[in-house]
């Protein structure tokens, strides 16, 4: 292994056990989840941690990955879109189930945040697309969307005591449209359009984000992903 086995074996996420996948297979399925779809090429051991940003990983080397991913499309878990130059795995509906029935996801405390630094392609975004013409590198844009319009301000409302919010007047642009992950279709999704600091305008206020950072987690009520997930049911008792 090429990843210290501590490491792998660290902070895992709580799961119900109650599918046959096993651990490997679910955390492979929490990143095709996590991002709505993923290429094998991201998924080795040591490109997992980073990508999903923590503290562990699966143990599998990268042709067992690719036994594992090619095992749940056969039982109905994921699908495959060959491309030109690599395969995106995603998500079906089976599979989404399995997820939520092993992590528990408690939907009314979720968000989602995407940046845009230039606008999207309108096939993906198509209720928001409009809105996001101006994005730029210098002029990015966050889309915060959550199923719960409470939890939605929130979460702005915490997220604004680490400076990352332009202090734009009237710049906010709030709608309710329907958002399809491919697995899981959200028939009301409440959507908040909100400038955001470029990134060398976020590097001068660095210092104060790391040190806001506490109070922003005294103030989250949401979950953003596994982690958070996990803390919040925690914290819930």
């Amino acid at each position: 292994m090429t990843i210290d086995e501590a490491l792998i074996e660290v902070n895992l996420p709580t799961r119900t056990h109650n599918t046959d996948l096993s651990d490997d297979a679910l955390l492979l399925l929490d990143a095709i989840i996590y991002f709505n779809g993923w290429v094998a090429d991201q998924m080795s051991q040591e490109d997992y941690s980073f990508h999903m940003n923590v503290g562990y990983s699966h143990s599998l080397a990268d042709k067992e990955i690719l036994h594992t991913l090619e095992d749940l499309r056969k039982i109905g878990v994921l699908r495959k879109a060959e491309q030109e130059f690599d395969i995106s795995w995603f998500a079906t509906e089976m599979g989404g189930c399995f997820w939520e029935s092993e992590r528990q996801p408690i939907w009314g405390k979720f968000v989602v945040e995407w940046h845009y630094y230039a606008p999207p392609y309108a096939r993906y975004d198509d209720p928001i697309a409009h809105l996001l013409l101006e994005a730029t590198d210098d002029n990015p844009i966050a889309v915060i969307r959550s199923p719960s319009q409470e939890t939605l301000r929130s979460y702005y409302a915490a997220t604004e005591v680490l400076d990352m919010w332009k202090p734009k007047v009237g710049s906010e642009v709030n709608i309710v449209c329907s958002m399809d992950f491919g697995w899981k279709v959200f028939e009301r999704m409440h959507v908040l359009c909100v400038p955001i600091l470029s990134y060398s305008e976020r590097n001068e206020s660095m210092a104060a984000t790391i040190a806001r950072a506490e109070d922003y987690n005294r103030r989250r009520t949401w979950w953003r992903n596994l982690q958070e997930l996990q803390t919040l049911r925690e914290d819930r008792g």
